[in-house]
Protein backbone atom coordinates (compact mmCIF):
# COMPACT_ATOMS: atom_id res chain seq x y z
CA UNK A 1 0.00 0.00 0.00
CA UNK A 2 2.97 2.36 0.55
CA UNK A 3 5.45 3.31 -2.17
CA UNK A 4 7.61 5.01 0.47
CA UNK A 5 7.14 5.62 4.18
CA UNK A 6 9.52 6.90 6.84
CA UNK A 7 9.54 8.52 10.25
CA UNK A 8 11.44 11.75 9.56
CA UNK A 9 11.41 13.00 13.14
CA UNK A 10 10.16 11.56 16.42
CA UNK A 11 6.41 11.17 15.91
CA UNK A 12 6.41 12.70 12.42
CA UNK A 13 5.97 10.37 9.45
CA UNK A 14 5.90 11.01 5.71
CA UNK A 15 4.41 8.54 3.25
CA UNK A 16 3.43 8.15 -0.39
CA UNK A 17 0.85 5.57 -1.45
CA UNK A 18 1.23 3.26 -4.41
CA UNK A 19 -1.38 2.11 -6.92
CA UNK A 20 -2.53 -0.62 -4.52
CA UNK A 21 -4.09 2.08 -2.31
CA UNK A 22 -6.40 2.97 -5.19
CA UNK A 23 -8.20 6.25 -5.76
CA UNK A 24 -8.46 8.23 -2.50
CA UNK A 25 -10.15 11.30 -4.03
CA UNK A 26 -13.82 12.11 -3.63
CA UNK A 27 -13.80 14.85 -6.28
CA UNK A 28 -13.05 12.78 -9.40
CA UNK A 29 -16.34 10.94 -9.85
CA UNK A 30 -15.49 7.60 -8.20
CA UNK A 31 -18.06 5.89 -5.99
CA UNK A 32 -17.87 7.76 -2.65
CA UNK A 33 -18.45 4.62 -0.55
CA UNK A 34 -15.53 2.88 -2.30
CA UNK A 35 -13.25 5.90 -1.75
CA UNK A 36 -14.14 6.06 1.95
CA UNK A 37 -13.45 2.33 2.29
CA UNK A 38 -10.01 2.77 0.67
CA UNK A 39 -9.25 5.71 2.95
CA UNK A 40 -10.13 3.59 5.99
CA UNK A 41 -7.90 0.78 4.69
CA UNK A 42 -5.05 3.29 4.35
CA UNK A 43 -5.51 4.47 7.93
CA UNK A 44 -5.52 0.86 9.11
CA UNK A 45 -2.34 0.10 7.16
CA UNK A 46 -0.68 3.14 8.73
CA UNK A 47 -1.81 2.13 12.22
CA UNK A 48 -4.02 5.21 12.62
CA UNK A 49 -7.51 5.54 14.05
CA UNK A 50 -10.41 6.05 11.66
CA UNK A 51 -10.73 9.67 10.58
CA UNK A 52 -7.14 10.58 11.49
CA UNK A 53 -6.00 11.50 7.98
CA UNK A 54 -6.96 14.77 6.28
CA UNK A 55 -7.56 14.85 2.55
CA UNK A 56 -7.67 17.60 -0.06
CA UNK A 57 -8.98 18.02 -3.57
CA UNK A 58 -5.62 17.95 -5.35
CA UNK A 59 -5.48 20.02 -8.53
CA UNK A 60 -1.78 19.84 -9.54
CA UNK A 61 -1.17 23.55 -9.11
CA UNK A 62 0.70 25.61 -6.51
CA UNK A 63 -1.94 26.21 -3.79
CA UNK A 64 -1.03 25.44 -0.17
CA UNK A 65 -3.79 25.55 2.46
CA UNK A 66 -3.83 25.50 6.26
CA UNK A 67 -5.32 22.37 7.85
CA UNK A 68 -8.02 23.66 10.17
CA UNK A 69 -10.16 21.45 12.42
CA UNK A 70 -13.60 20.46 11.11
CA UNK A 71 -13.26 22.19 7.73
CA UNK A 72 -14.09 20.66 4.36
CA UNK A 73 -11.31 19.35 2.15
CA UNK A 74 -9.54 22.29 0.54
CA UNK A 75 -8.75 22.51 -3.15
CA UNK A 76 -4.96 22.56 -3.04
CA UNK A 77 -1.76 20.63 -3.66
CA UNK A 78 -0.38 20.73 -0.14
CA UNK A 79 -1.65 21.23 3.37
CA UNK A 80 0.26 22.49 6.39
CA UNK A 81 -0.65 22.62 10.05
CA UNK A 82 0.12 24.95 12.93
CA UNK A 83 -0.22 21.99 15.31
CA UNK A 84 3.11 20.56 16.35
CA UNK A 85 4.26 18.29 19.14
CA UNK A 86 7.95 18.49 19.82
CA UNK A 87 9.70 16.08 22.13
Amino acid sequence: MFYWRAEVSAGVSVAFTDAQAGNLALHVGDNAADVLQRREALENAAGLTRGSLRFMEQVHGTAVEMMEPATPAPTADAMVSRACRLR
